[in-house]
């Protein structure tokens, strides 16, 4: 007897989801500030290509955990594009938080 397996859903956790919604939210929250310390060149001028590095990465990993969510939510397996969003977003993460810090040193 031969069984032939049909189609299986990835049926992500709903925690799951709701942390990539909740990542987005956050980054989408974090952006405007930024994006506005660009008016302040006086401020930014030498660490120009700083500031727009960690603008870079967080429209970056905004995009991602849209599509990333956009995906699960119609209970989808990700592709293997998104699966490496979802591998590269810890390194995005650290770089992100390491330009703040030295953006927001006094």
């Amino acid at each position: 007897v031969q069984h032939l397996a049909g189609y299986t859903p990835p049926n992500y956790k709903r925690d799951y989801i709701d942390s990539w919604r909740k990542l987005k939210t956050n980054l989408v929250e974090i952006l405007p500030s930024w994006e506005q310390s660009r008016e302040f060149p006086q401020s930014h001028e030498e660490n120009k290509d700083k500031l727009e590095r960690l603008i870079t990465i967080i429209k970056t990993r905004i995009d991602h955990a849209d599509r990333i969510v956009k995906r699960m939510e119609v209970n989808q397996w990700l592709t293997d594009e998104e699966q490496e969003f979802v591998e590269a977003d810890q390194k995005l993460h650290v770089e992100q938080e390491h330009l703040a810090t030295e953006l927001n040193r006094p």
